[in-house]
């Protein structure tokens, strides 16, 4: 349930600021977007996002991290597992950004499951 709801999230807000963040469809313009999202949902209050990506030109793929700081969603006291929320919310946002290419998001890093760690980090993958 918290998966798909940020999922949805996610669509509908890049569905809605894509004509803002019309960089093109190559390298630089994604990382253009990307770094716009980053920006914007840092302002808001879900946290301090950072997008790195690396593009591969031979098989056509895009892989990296996006990370986010201080998360809003993260119930370190409660150990709630509503980090999913989170991860549909980048995955809906990231396939938009890239132009509906399916995507997969892999925690690599999280708070919930380490006191000293602060920063969800995930690998994002085009399929």
């Amino acid at each position: 349930i918290f998966f798909n709801s940020g999922y949805e999230s996610g669509k509908n807000f890049a569905e809605s600021r894509k004509s803002d963040w019309d960089f093109g469809y190559n390298i630089e313009g994604f990382k253009l977007k990307f770094n716009e999202w980053c920006k914007f949902d840092s302002n808001v209050g879900w946290g301090k996002f950072s997008a790195n990506l690396e593009f591969n030109e031979e098989s056509d793929s895009i892989g990296g991290t996006i990370c986010i700081n201080e998360a809003f969603i993260v119930d370190n006291k409660n150990k709630r597992k509503i980090c999913s929320f989170i991860r549909g919310y980048c995955d809906g946002v990231a396939e938009v950004l890239l132009n509906s290419s399916k995507v997969e998001l892999t925690c690599v890093q999280c708070p919930l499951k380490s006191k000293f760690k602060t920063e969800c980090v995930f690998k994002i993958e085009t399929k």
